[in-house]
């Protein structure tokens, strides 16, 4: 049997390099100058990944105001990113800081590690919901590895027996690791956030696909702003015949 002709037909890039942006301080006190990390065995063999790390950064992420300082750091980071050659960068933060910012400023895709989780989680169930343990500080979590889990299965059967969850998504890039032993566990996908950020991040620099270009969004909002000033204009002119008609 013969395959569609519409079927296998893409070609796509025969490497890549990204860039995993992790926007917080590093861990040994470095600077934010990207170094290699190991192969991960789910990535193709000629995808090459860099992290990177962002000294002025917060530590951790708790409200809009530690998001917008990241915002900066971010975009300067995608910025550089491209330059040097990068195909695509993924943001390894839940909350996504300065994604939307970096990705108007590079054409090269800009990954939210939440976004990318999230999208997936909805191919998967109806239900996903987000799982953290309790009382613990984002910068504490591996001081005590077994509490941090035992917390989070609690989590996560409170969870699925109150709001019936039936795809529970790790709330911080560090817990996507325990994803695999949550999911046997808790009976339900646990999505494992920074490695499902890096494939899909992945699978769309092979494909080589990007942003829109500028003028393609000019023109789209031109054309917008023309239908807006069109419809007003029907608006008023129904309004005028309207008023008329009472007087009338």
């Amino acid at each position: 049997m013969t395959e569609p002709p519409y079927l296998g037909t893409l070609s796509i890039k025969p490497s890549v390099r990204i860039l995993l942006l992790a926007p917080t301080p590093p861990p040994d006190q470095g600077g934010g100058e990207p170094r290699a990390i190991a192969k991960r065995p789910y990535l193709l063999p000629s995808t090459e990944v860099d992290v990177a790390y962002c000294p002025d950064a917060p530590e951790s992420y708790h409200n809009a105001l530690d998001v917008k300082r990241a915002i900066p750091l971010v975009v300067e980071h995608a910025i550089r990113a491209e330059s040097n050659g990068y195909d695509a960068m993924l943001v390894a933060c839940m909350m996504d800081p300065g994604v939307l910012e970096a990705s108007r400023a590079v054409r090269m895709p800009v990954i939210g590690l939440g976004q990318a989780t999230r999208q997936i989680a909805q191919l998967l169930g109806k239900r996903p919901e987000g799982i953290y343990p309790a009382c613990i500080h984002v910068t504490e979590l591996s001081d005590d590895s077994v509490d941090t889990y035992e917390k989070l299965v609690v989590a996560g059967k409170r969870k699925i027996r109150t709001r019936g969850s039936d795809v529970l998504i790790p709330e911080c890039a560090y817990l996507g690791r325990l994803a695999p032993q949550l999911q046997a566990d808790l009976g339900v996908p646990v999505i494992p956030n920074e490695d499902i950020g890096l494939k899909t991040t992945e699978m769309i620099a092979v494909f080589g696909l990007a942003r829109e270009q500028a003028w393609v969004a000019a023109d789209r909002s031109d054309r917008y702003s023309i239908g807006l000033t069109r419809f007003a204009a029907t608006v008023h002119r129904a309004l005028l015949r309207a008023l008329r008609g009472l007087r009338g």
